[in-house]
């Protein structure tokens, strides 16, 4: 029995070491003042892809308004 545990506790793969962590993305905070408001900032943190998508996302949108705007009326 001793023999079969010492088999089962080699098979087993070892934890990782400490230093082998995954890296986490590092975190980006921009402040943005509140419109209306000369005083009041609101701080959003997001990772570098987080903030790629938004701007992707932001020029989408941005790119579908001008589009739309540039048709003419009734068609």
């Amino acid at each position: 029995m001793i023999f079969t545990m010492l088999l089962l506790l080699q098979a087993t793969p070892a934890p990782p070491p400490a230093s082998e962590k995954p890296e986490r993305e590092k975190v980006v905070c921009r402040s943005y003042q509140v419109t209306g408001s000369l005083i009041a900032s609101r701080r959003v943190c997001l990772t570098g892809a987080q903030w790629k998508e938004q701007e992707r996302d932001t020029q989408q949108m941005i790119d579908k308004i001008q589009q739309t705007s540039a048709q003419p009326a009734g068609k």
